[in-house]
């Protein structure tokens, strides 16, 4: 009987473990590529004042904070129970949620997934994007961030302890949204260090 941990279940686990480690890591909001307030400027301009967002992965809550700040109804979650635990310290109230099984809330308008895909496979990656083709209204919206690359690893990076990383190629994010009916509407690379990012705002065609 295999007895080693599934991705899923040990990414989770080493979050949990070392949470924070990954906060402190953090502190500065540029995973997933440049600062926050960048990141929700450069999804800003594909979104209507007010509209409805889900951020999958949300961690601390720092970036949901900042898009209620902006007027926009934001509803913020992680599978992580330490994390959920940092959100309700800052006053937010978080959903639970495991993006890769779990069924998506709705109304949304728009899907905030910063740094997510770096832990789903390009497998798991084309079945939350079909999932999120059913949830989302014809105009809605994605933004999505990954670390350009090619193929999978166990590492820790710069972070201080492993997880399981899967890395993509703009074209083989640009043909997943294509094949889950969205359209590319723009994409850019953010150097952080030695990481590339790449960004994607995407919406349903």
């Amino acid at each position: 009987m295999n007895t080693q941990n599934t991705p899923q279940d040990f990414n989770q686990s080493q979050y949990e473990q070392h949470t924070a480690t990954y906060l402190e890591s953090n502190s500065n909001g540029r995973i997933g590529g440049e600062t926050p307030e960048n990141r929700i400027a450069y999804l800003g301009e594909y979104i209507k004042p007010g509209a409805r967002i889900l951020e999958i992965g949300s961690g601390n809550g720092r970036d949901a904070i900042i898009f209620a700040s902006k007027g926009y109804t934001v509803t913020p979650s992680d599978y992580v129970d330490s994390f959920l635990d940092e959100m309700r310290k800052a006053g937010l109230h978080p959903l639970k949620l495991d993006a890769k099984h779990d069924d998506l809330p709705i109304p949304q308008d728009c899907i905030y997934a910063n740094a997510l895909f770096v832990h789903f496979s390009p497998e798991e990656s084309a079945a939350f994007l079909q999932k999120a083709h059913t949830i989302l209204p014809p105009d809605g919206v994605i933004f999505m961030s990954m670390i350009q690359g090619e193929g999978y690893a166990r590492t820790a990076r710069t972070r201080g302890f492993e997880r399981d990383f899967y890395y993509y190629s703009l074209q083989q994010i640009d043909s997943i949204l294509k094949d889950a009916g969205f359209s590319v509407l723009q994409s850019q690379e953010i150097i952080e260090g030695s990481t590339v990012w790449i960004q994607v705002v995407a919406q349903v065609s």
